[in-house]
């Protein structure tokens, strides 16, 4: 019964190890999600910066190749 309950013990202490190594593996993929979700969030931003921008930047083309038009 003692060699069962040290085995046992050594086990357990074999387990908490691994559900340590666990828990370190799910808050360094936590904090990566978060860091990851942010990034994109500022992608997406970005993005939508460069679309007006970019719809900006076609409609004053536009107005000037018409004032271009009327001074021909």
């Amino acid at each position: 019964v003692k060699t069962d309950v040290k085995e046992l013990k050594i086990d357990v202490k074999e387990l908490n190890r691994k559900m340590d190594n666990v828990y370190e593996q799910t808050a360094g993929l936590t904090e990566f999600r978060t860091e990851t979700n942010t990034r994109l969030n500022n992608i997406e931003k970005d993005t939508g910066f460069i679309k007006h921008k970019l719809n900006r930047t076609e409609e004053d083309v536009y107005n000037i190749q018409s004032h271009l038009q009327i001074i021909k």
